[in-house]
């Protein structure tokens, strides 16, 4: 699976495992979100736009190129490095 994408899902509140080959994550709208697991390391884009009850993300893939959180109440914004 290259991509995963959910979104306006007021049902879900966490995620399973992700698959590791993983690299788009879309789970915009999806309001009642309150964690994600460990990132995969192939995961490229991450969008979580409106996930207002996600307050935390696991560490970020260090080739994590795209990411998106608007409306999101994140306690730390996230740090992405590229080393």
């Amino acid at each position: 699976m290259d991509e995963l994408k959910i979104t306006n899902c007021n049902r879900l509140e966490n995620l399973p495992r992700l698959p590791m080959q993983l690299d788009t994550l879309i789970l915009s709208g999806c309001i009642n979100l309150a964690s994600i697991p460990i990132l995969p390391r192939s995961l490229r884009e991450l969008n979580c736009d409106r996930c207002i009850r996600l307050r935390e993300l696991p560490a970020f893939p260090r080739f994590l190129d795209n990411f998106s959180c608007v409306g999101c109440n994140l306690r730390v914004q996230p740090i992405i490095s590229r080393r």
